[in-house]
């Protein structure tokens, strides 16, 4: 087993992906949980 390495999937119960299309110069990240979440985003 690894070390933790102070990143957002050093936490259990956590799933994280990225697609990107450089020639649109689009891209997404999405987090997944485990179970239910609630979450929020502010700008």
């Amino acid at each position: 087993m690894t070390s933790p390495a102070d990143l957002i999937t050093d936490v259990p119960g956590l799933a994280v992906g990225n697609a990107q299309d450089a020639r649109a110069d689009s891209g997404v990240t999405a987090v997944l949980f485990d179970e239910a979440a609630t979450a929020s985003i502010a700008m």
